[in-house]
């Protein structure tokens, strides 16, 4: 069987607002990446299979349910479901997968995040893409594509119509994640997020919004949206953040006091009594126990022994 293989990229230019480390969080958080991509129905975590390369055998692996159009403009009538294994592999500059499709189908992409933040350097020449922005981040993704020469441009119309669609989810989820408008938390070490819009989530919501975790990172970017608890400092006006999600609140906490603490009183006058104070052996009419009283030792404690019951004689 004649076999074909062919690569291609993409790069796509990551708003200024959005800062490298919750870019990279996306992707390294497999369930987020997966369920973006319009074609997948179902994934679930697997094993890794007992054929896999030393490389791949200690990744990630998923098995994931796609629907394909095989005949366009039919609809269901024209698509089918597929099932196949792939894995994960995080990586300090972005994600590797590698899917194993039925038909003999070989996909490996690499996700890379490129470029410079507002606050770092720009990226030399050497090491930026041809095509990336001269300023900012940006998204580059390699794609390769291994599979029958009479499939080739099937499989590569199908893949480069989702991962268009695959990248803008991508993108506006960083933005309103770096907004707080979707609401995120670390579980596990990875990124889970929640949309606050969407009524049909069943999933506990989290409690903390994920902007604060990049904002030391973007303090001299602008953000892509207006926070939305102004508060107004003299002639300037502030936007307090919310804290990082997934640490709970620091900070001294004033309890409410259990004794009253009257006011001084001048000389002479009688001190009024006070709430809660302690008794007193006329106010009881008898005399007050002391707080604590001391053990006898053993030899001075005779009298506390226990002594059988005798009858007298």
């Amino acid at each position: 069987m004649m076999r074909r293989k062919e690569t291609y990229t993409n790069i796509t230019p990551i708003p200024s607002c959005v800062p490298r480390q919750l870019a990279l969080d996306i992707l390294h958080s497999h369930s987020e990446i997966i369920t973006l991509n319009p074609l997948v129905l179902t994934h679930e975590p697997i094993r890794a299979p007992r054929n896999a390369i030393a490389d791949e055998y200690y990744s990630t692996w998923y098995e994931i349910t796609e629907r394909v159009q095989y005949i366009p403009g039919l609809g269901k009538m024209g698509s089918g479901k597929i099932s196949f294994k792939g894995c994960f592999n995080n990586l300090p500059w972005g994600l590797q997968t590698h899917m194993y499709a039925p038909m003999g189908i070989d996909l490996q992409s690499k996700w890379r995040i490129g470029g410079n933040q507002p606050d770092e350097p720009p990226e030399t020449w050497a090491r930026r893409s041809d095509g990336a922005p001269q300023n900012g981040l940006y998204l580059r993704e390699d794609i390769e594509i291994e599979c029958n020469r009479t499939l080739i441009s099937f499989v590569k119309g199908q893949l480069k119509a989702a991962s268009k669609v695959l990248v803008d989810r991508l993108i506006k989820k960083a933005e309103l994640l770096d907004a707080g408008i979707l609401e995120g938390m670390m579980e596990d070490g990875k990124l889970k997020t929640f949309n606050p819009a969407d009524r049909s989530a069943r999933g506990l919501r989290p409690s903390y919004s994920t902007r604060s975790r990049y904002s030391d990172q973007m303090s001299s970017a602008s953000s892509c949206y207006e926070p939305r608890s102004p508060s107004v400092s003299g002639s300037q006006q502030r936007y307090s953040l919310p804290p990082k999600y997934g640490q709970e609140p620091t900070g001294a906490f004033e309890l409410p006091a259990d004794y009253y603490h009257p006011a001084p009183q001048a000389a002479g006058d009688v001190p009024p009594r006070q709430m809660h104070s302690k008794p007193t052996p006329l106010d009881t009419g008898c005399a007050e126990l002391p707080a604590t009283q001391e053990v006898p030792e053993e030899h001075e404690r005779e009298d506390l022994r226990y002594r059988p019951y005798r009858p007298v004689e």
